[in-house]
């Protein structure tokens, strides 16, 4: 029922916003193999500049063990997966390949990475536009911490989540999931046929997890999106 309120309150509201300003909508269609290009230029950048510098060799080699299985793994069918990496074992980078590589082979609309904290969240974004070489409309923060240049424009573009890769709060994400109010249930419907990226999963709140079970399993087996825990 949210899911198809989503979809009805999102159309309208996108409707009425563009008869004001006389605009028309052309969805965009990300070039999911044109990033996963450039990521790995900046992977092998890395690496370069790893060796003139002399970095201790065997934790580069662990961490590209991993960012390699996690390219591997992409190419899975859609389902829900766990990444268990230790801090410092590049895993924003090796979820971001994942997640690039599975969008390319099942033709997903977006990438979602929720994130508990502010502090990793501002850092990620910033990490992950370095590294594809993508501006905010590309990699879009949606959190109280961003002041943006065109509010009218960052608000349409959070409330809807249209854009390829996003990055917000697991409050924002209960909210969205959970909420009655059609402001935050509108973008919904744009978490199907995506890939979702719960990062530090284990700091959902206890109270929260049975609920956010069902959510998940809705998403994979009646949305066709896929879970990285």
């Amino acid at each position: 029922t949210k899911l198809l309120y989503s979809c009805v309150v999102d159309a309208d509201r996108l409707d009425t916003y563009l008869f004001e300003r006389d605009e028309i909508y052309n969805r965009q269609h990300t070039n999911w193999g044109e990033l996963s290009a450039e990521l790995s230029r900046y992977l092998n950048k890395l690496k370069t500049e790893n060796q003139s510098k002399n970095i201790d060799s065997d934790i580069y080699k662990l961490r590209n063990d991993i960012s390699e299985q996690c390219a591997e793994s992409g190419l899975r069918e859609v389902g829900i997966y766990k990444l268990e990496v230790p801090t410092g074992g590049g895993k924003t980078l090796s979820s971001l390949r994942f997640a690039l590589e599975h969008a390319k082979k099942h033709g997903l609309d977006r990438i979602i990475y929720v994130i508990p904290y502010l502090s990793i969240l501002s850092q990620t974004a910033s990490e992950i536009r370095k590294a594809l070489n993508a501006d905010s409309d590309t990699v879009l923060e949606h959190h109280s911490n961003v002041l943006p240049d065109d509010p009218d424009f960052y608000k349409l573009h959070t409330d809807r989540w249209d854009s390829p890769i996003i990055l917000t709060t697991q409050v924002e994400f209960l909210e969205s999931v959970f909420s009655a109010k059609g402001s935050d249930l509108r973008k919904l419907h744009n978490m199907a046929n995506s890939v979702i990226i719960f990062d530090e999963v284990q700091t959902l709140p206890v109270k929260c997890v049975h609920l956010f079970n069902s959510a998940i399993n809705f998403f994979n087996k009646v949305c066709g999106t896929t879970v990285l825990l």
